[in-house]
């Protein structure tokens, strides 16, 4: 298991990632220090990597509520006895709900996100550090045996743990992401058969750091004006190309010349309309060729005035370049990118205070009956 791997390989990693911070994704700060002796202060006495992590995330929100549990105690897998000896009784059941349900949903876009392998059989076997399949012929009676004498031996695979969660912590509300919220549709008939209540999926919050290259680029550090960068990056730079002033002098003239055109070529038209017939016959259809001639070519010089315009713009703010990469790493979303310490390296001491908040007023949105991506502003309250 990955919690089981080494805690002081895991804490020599995040020092040389600090030491080489200048090289690393979160820029220089004054919170580095701070964040160097939270690491430390977590790693005396750490067993492994879950047991360090946990204790590192219960210093980061000490004060916030936030409650720790290491699923791999043997206390967890006695207390989940009852549950597991009902799945062992019901898992054909089990099985065939889970599919039915799969069945169901295979029509659909994306379509399961478990595999059938997966709901066909919920347990592994713990051995030593890690986990194994157990063996089909047999594995029923290798499965109670286990129960029977070491309940920590067996293992919920990712059809079971989640009702195994919510028996063992029973709540009104589970928090997932997208792809969770999807796989929690399929796992629904499961809590009906083992008879666990099954709490209200909630989308957790979704959120993207912009940096100070992002407030000069747009020249605000408002929450509206931010969110343009998530919700349409390229359109947002084009934008803000436009708002120079060396630029939009041109854009002007571009759209008055435009517009100059447009007036012209239909006072000709009008012209044309009571003189069109024998005096002039085929002339409205060459002054029709004419204007999408003239259409197709103001286009052009206005595109290539906001590809001057981009150019410009990318040459007094050079680290734009690295921006769009930054907000979407390899195109995807940033927060399946930065880590825990990357946050608290561009947050600071406040970042638990900030998450709590926007946390807070996700919650408020989604109460409202609305789901919003938040934007995380560098230097501001945005």
């Amino acid at each position: 298991m990955v919690g089981a791997l080494p805690a002081g390989d895991a804490l020599d990693a995040v020092r040389r990632a600090l030491a080489g911070s200048a090289e690393s994704a979160a820029p220089a700060c004054a919170a580095r220090t701070w964040v160097a002796e939270l690491w430390e202060k977590a790693g005396d006495g750490a067993r492994d990597l879950g047991d360090l992590f946990g204790r590192f995330l219960g210093l980061v929100f000490a004060g916030e509520g936030l409650v720790v549990v290491d699923s791999r105690s043997p206390a967890l897998g006695r207390a989940a006895r009852p549950l597991l000896a009902r799945y062992l009784e019901r898992s054909p059941r089990v099985s065939e709900a889970l599919a039915a349900r799969a069945r169901e949903i295979s029509h659909c876009a994306p379509g399961p996100e478990l595999s059938a392998e997966a709901l066909a059989w919920c347990l592994f076997e713990v051995i030593g550090n890690g986990r194994a399949p157990l063996p089909l012929e047999g594995r029923l009676e290798r499965a109670r045996a286990l129960l029977a004498e070491d309940p920590p031996a067996l293992s919920p695979n990712v059809a079971l743990r989640p009702v195994v969660e919510d028996y063992l912590f029973p709540h009104v509300a589970r928090v997932a992401g997208p792809s969770e919220l999807l796989y929690h549709e399929e796992l629904e008939p499961a809590y009906a058969v083992l008879e666990v209540p099954r709490p209200v999926p909630v989308a957790r919050l979704a959120s993207t750091h912009v940096p100070l290259e992002a407030r000069r680029l747009l020249g605000t550090a408002t929450e509206p004006a931010l969110a343009e960068l998530w919700a349409d990056f390229d359109g947002a730079v084009e934008r803000a190309a436009a708002r120079a002033e060396s630029s939009a002098a041109v854009r002007e003239a571009l759209g008055a010349l435009r517009r100059s055109w447009e007036e012209g070529a239909g006072r000709l038209r009008q012209a044309l309309g009571g003189a069109e017939g024998a005096a002039s016959p085929g002339f409205g259809e060459r002054v029709e060729r004419a204007a999408r001639k003239v259409d197709y070519e103001m286009g052009r010089l206005e595109e290539g005035w906001e590809e001057v315009g981009r150019r410009e713009l990318y040459r007094r703010t050079p680290r734009l370049r690295n921006l769009k990469e930054y907000v979407f790493p390899r195109g995807g979303a940033q927060e399946r990118t930065l880590s825990s310490t990357d946050l608290l390296l561009l947050l600071g001491r406040d970042a638990a205070g900030t998450l709590v908040e926007l946390a807070e007023r996700h919650l408020e949105r989604l109460s409202a009956g609305e789901w919003r991506h938040f934007v995380i502003a560098e230097g501001s309250e945005g």
